[in-house]
């Protein structure tokens, strides 16, 4: 027993050290990610409630707040920064900041969480994504990333993104197929692609723009890609889903 847990130990420390290669591979081919990932305070602290410890946790994080912001940066490219905005399910406040929004709002069910935000200069409301405390129409546009997967009923919570607002950038991570999580993980339901699609059926959204986020450089390894492919990537995702939402105004006729 006492072998195996050694073992155990070993492959999960050889299987980060992967990870943490191909992370700063990544970083180091991206200056203008390197540098907005230098801005990123206290990355340790991201989850307000308890602290990272892990190094590749820290970088994934990081990179992951990294492309999304680029990514929304993109989408709102001529929006303007002082329309109102909604960070639902916003941790930390870093990508209000980083976005330069001007008048926004962050919402999280945990007090941890608005504590921090509040620490790092944000305004922050507690509550529910599945029952936001927020008139309808409220927000121009709401940033939702890495959220819908914790949630208990997703329906529920898209739901409520489309009474307070017009304009949704969304990420949930990439799958192949849906599955219910039964890891001790936080995450309830995962959606492929296909899946996620149909769930908006069921609200007052259309996708406006799709596109996949990649989190990883390419693997040429072999061998590097089977360990992380069965033992790094069910829970550190390679890719993200990442959409931009419209009300879809046809089913309001």
């Amino acid at each position: 027993m006492i072998l195996f847990e050694k073992f155990k130990d070993f492959l999960r420390t050889y299987r980060n050290g992967i990870a943490i290669n191909y992370y700063n591979k990544k970083i180091r081919a991206n200056k203008q990610m390197a540098e907005l990932i230098e801005q990123f305070d206290e990355l340790e602290l991201h989850y307000a409630d308890y602290k990272l410890s892990e190094k590749n946790v820290v970088i994934h994080i990081g990179i992951q707040l990294a492309e999304l912001i680029f990514s929304t940066q993109e989408r709102m490219e001529n929006a303007n920064k002082g329309e109102r905005f909604l960070d639902a399910g916003d941790s930390d406040g870093i990508v209000l900041k980083s976005l330069g929004i001007e008048n926004g709002v962050s919402v999280n069910l945990s007090k941890d969480c608005t504590v921090l935000i509040k620490q790092n200069g944000g305004i922050v409301v507690r509550g529910d994504i599945e029952n936001l405390p927020f008139k309808n129409s409220c927000f121009e546009n709401t940033i939702c990333f890495e959220t819908i997967e914790h949630l208990e009923n997703p329906i529920k919570g898209l739901k409520e993104l489309a009474r307070v607002s017009e304009n949704v950038f969304l990420s949930i991570p990439r799958l192949n197929r849906t599955r219910v999580s039964d890891r001790d993980f936080s995450h309830t339901f995962e959606f492929s692609e296909e899946d996620f699609k149909k769930i908006l059926t069921y609200t007052d959204f259309k996708v406006k723009y799709y596109s996949e986020i990649k989190i990883f450089p390419r693997i040429l390894n072999p061998l590097h890609y089977l360990i992380l492919r069965f033992f790094y990537f069910r829970s550190f995702f390679p890719k993200l889903q990442f959409y931009e939402l419209s009300k879809d105004e046809t089913k309001d006729a």
